[in-house]
């Protein structure tokens, strides 16, 4: 796994922007002193893979993809509705050092 990750729409910042938050796994012995510290509750989660590996050259338009697919089809098809918590981004590396990212989508039924 790479050691960057997101928290996304974590708190309202208006129309025009998101937020947006680089984070990383926090224990008793993390030195959290200067940082901006999200506790993410519980909930129940949609988790989507991009489905081909990427490359630094194509990575933006391969996660994209995932999300529109999210958005057009998931949603429009499904049972289920975004919840109202934090979505989160996991980047993940394979052995060949080609990348693939995890989409977390807080969910609950229609």
């Amino acid at each position: 796994m790479l050691p960057i990750n997101a928290v996304m729409c974590y708190r309202d910042t208006g129309k025009e922007s998101f937020s947006y938050l680089i984070w990383a796994f926090v224990n008793d012995k993390s030195d959290i002193n200067g940082f901006e510290v999200v506790d993410i509750k519980e909930t129940l989660w949609a988790v989507f893979i991009t489905t081909e590996n990427y490359t630094d050259e194509n990575m933006v338009s391969k996660i994209q993809s995932v999300w529109k697919n999210v958005f057009d089809k998931f949603f429009e098809t499904s049972i289920y509705k975004h919840a109202d918590f934090p979505e989160l981004k996991v980047y993940c590396l394979n052995e060949d050092e080609s990348g693939y990212c995890e989409i977390w989508i807080p969910i609950q039924e229609k």
